[in-house]
């Protein structure tokens, strides 16, 4: 009774649960009042209900099932007549295409294989991106590879000793490694801030609201809805006696509240009412990327003012993440050992999905892009980069390993809201100037890793992987037909199978919707495109010379092409007085 009175709050999080295989003549309420009259015999609550029955049946098809159906059918048979047709043009060796042509092509297999393995960055300061990106996304998989089973602990073995193994070092490198999701806010806010600087200076003209906004919207919206209609499917690809309830977590919660994702408002709702609960991030990431414009409209018209606007959104995050984890005694960041059903709701809802938490790691990136845009040839003393070094491996240290010590005594509310406050932030700064020595030539080894020209192809699958991956693994955990054990090795190895199997389908996504979006936005949107390539003066086309203006592209230097920025003011249309 001690052992069980210790151990009552697992039980309050993770019900028992025991599963029955009975004859299917017996119905619902039978097998209740069975079930009810062994556990008043055992004196046991009272509250003991049969939750549902499955019964062996042949599935059933809904509206959306057959949507999603007919969407993918469709898209296939594009990209199947989209490829056919680059075949036929390639035999009659026609080498030089008009629009219609171009449109046609948008979702040819062989056009967007190219372009999707092509190792050529068009912005080469910040290849070592695409590194940051591939090594985030493997340890992201580890991570849901752990949390999603403690969500539906019954379908484990050894429950009273998960808390006690996560407690662990390993266990908290692995809990805490949930702020590698702030990487991906850190390369985000470097690249977009990097990218409108350098269109704002290549085409010398007012910055283009409409462009920026359109920008966004146009690379998500389509992925995303996609990846949403096919999760539907899922409740078609499995069965079990947990296949349900494990479903009810996140994917069918997708059939009452699809509404959200769409307005990208999901993170301000409810966690277990959520479609997709990964998500939060894509909402996230998708409000801090129109809040970049609180900085970049001002450092656009002047460098201090929007540096300073930029020093203030990082503190308000630090000081914001702190205060909400004191304020309501909340778990800090995803410590498990403090988890349980209303402390994991309401942390997320307040702090771990809330863009304010995040503003932190995303500015700072804001920062970096910056810096690396209108800044030329940055020259670090070697004492500073090892002092920038030194604090940058520090930081992590402190994110991963600091709540190990926490196992030899309980932390009051002020350290642990220090801890909270600090720790997505500190991250991200580790990232960030790693990020920039990378990208200013201080990276040394490191940056060659990052900068490993495989690496640029996997990157572009990242997002989908991302989007792809925990709604394989619940399929996979609500197939169980008996509990499975709980242990490390088990979890890593899982996890690689799984980031094998979603970057299979990502590559298969990537074909059917993001690269053919990629491809019409170089046909509709070409502004984007030009300020980000090299624009040759002449193109030849079969034989032909075709006349094209200059772009002052500059493979990610933008003062490579002898001319200084005199003035910094792209807003006025008149920023930029030059001299060759």
């Amino acid at each position: 009774m001690n052992f069980l009175a210790k151990k009552a709050a697992i039980y309050y999080t993770f019900p028992y649960k025991v599963g029955l295989c009975l004859p299917s003549g017996c119905n619902l309420d039978e097998i209740d009042q069975v079930v009810k009259t062994m556990a008043n015999k055992l004196f046991l609550s009272a509250d003991v209900t049969v939750k549902y029955c499955e019964i062996k049946e042949p599935a059933h098809y809904s509206l959306v099932h057959m949507i999603a159906v007919l969407v993918c059918s469709a898209l296939f048979g594009i990209t199947i007549l989209s490829t056919a047709y680059e075949i036929y043009l390639k035999n009659k060796e026609k080498k030089c295409y008009g629009k219609r042509e171009k449109v046609i092509l948008t979702f040819s297999l062989i056009s967007n294989f190219k372009a999707l393995v092509s190792t050529k960055s068009s912005y080469e300061r910040l290849e070592s991106m695409h590194g940051i990106l591939v090594f985030g996304i493997m340890v992201v998989a580890l991570i849901n590879t752990y949390l999603y089973p403690l969500f539906m602990m019954h379908t484990y073995h050894s429950l009273m000793s998960v808390y006690e193994m996560l407690r662990y070092p390993m266990g908290q490198i692995i809990m805490n490694n949930h702020v590698v999701v702030d990487t991906f806010l850190v390369v985000s806010g470097a690249w977009i801030t990097y990218m409108a600087l350098k269109l704002c200076h290549m085409q010398l003209e007012k910055f283009d609201f409409k462009l920026f906004i359109l920008y966004k919207l146009w690379r998500i919206i389509p992925l995303y809805y996609f990846i949403i209609l096919m999760s539907t499917l899922t409740s078609v690809m499995g069965s079990g006696p947990n296949f349900k309830e494990a479903l009810k977590f996140s994917v069918e919660n997708c059939n009452n509240y699809w509404w959200r994702n769409l307005l990208f408002i999901n993170n301000f709702f409810d966690f277990d009412d959520m479609c997709l609960t990964h998500s939060w991030y894509i909402s996230c990431d998708f409000q801090l990327y129109f809040s970049t414009l609180l900085v970049l409209l001002p450092l656009l018209k002047s460098q201090t003012m929007g540096l300073i606007i930029t020093v203030v959104i990082v503190i308000a995050s630090v000081v914001y993440t702190g205060f909400m984890t004191y304020l309501y005694d909340l778990i800090p960041g995803l410590d498990i050992s403090y988890m349980d059903k209303d402390f994991r709701s309401e942390s997320y809802l307040k702090v771990i999905a809330n863009p304010l938490t995040h503003a932190g790691p995303y500015f700072l990136g804001v920062f970096v892009g910056y810096a690396v845009a209108v800044k030329k040839d940055i020259k670090i003393p070697k004492k500073y980069q090892i002092l920038g070094w030194f604090i940058a491996v520090l930081c992590g240290a402190y994110t991963m390993l600091w709540t190990i010590v926490w196992r030899y005594y309980t932390p009051g509310l002020l350290e642990t809201s220090i801890f909270a406050a600090l720790q997505r932030t500190i991250w991200g700064a580790g990232v960030a100037w790693m990020l920039f020595c990378c990208c200013t030539g201080h990276g040394g080894f490191i940056n060659l890793i990052l900068s490993w020209k495989p690496w640029f192809p996997l990157s572009r699958l990242v997002l989908l992987v991302y989007l792809i991956q925990p709604v394989i693994e619940i399929v996979h955990i609500g197939s169980y037909k008996s509990p499975h054990e709980f242990s490390h090795f088990e979890l890593v190895i899982t996890s690689f199978g799984f980031l094998l199997l979603s970057g299979l389908l990502a590559l298969i996504g990537s074909f059917l919707v993001e690269s053919p979006v990629l491809a019409f936005e170089g046909v509709f949107f070409p502004t984007v495109k030009e300020a980000l390539n090299i624009v040759p003066e002449k193109e030849h086309c079969n034989g032909k010379n075709v006349k094209k203006s200059v772009k002052y592209a500059t493979n990610g230097d933008m003062e490579k092409n002898d001319f200084s920025i005199k003035k910094y003011d792209c807003m006025d249309n008149k920023a930029y007085e030059y001299s060759s």
